[in-house]
């Protein structure tokens, strides 16, 4: 699994990223902080990497009828 780290070499922390994608003053991450903060599963849904360990699959994707 895998996190943001917090406050390594002036990284932000999630918490400090996922409210600049909602500040009011100077919104918005750069793609590379996205991409650090968000995973999608081939299921289609998106969660923080912080808790996609603990994401269930909303479809079967095994292929197993």
């Amino acid at each position: 699994m895998h996190c943001v780290p917090a406050h390594r070499s002036g990284q932000k922390t999630v918490v400090e990223l996922l409210a600049q994608l909602d500040a009011r003053v100077q919104p918005g991450i750069t793609a590379t902080e996205f991409s650090a903060l968000f995973h999608q599963c081939k299921c289609g849904l998106v969660t923080t990497r912080r808790v996609f360990g603990d994401h269930k699959c909303i479809i079967d994707l095994s292929g197993d009828d």
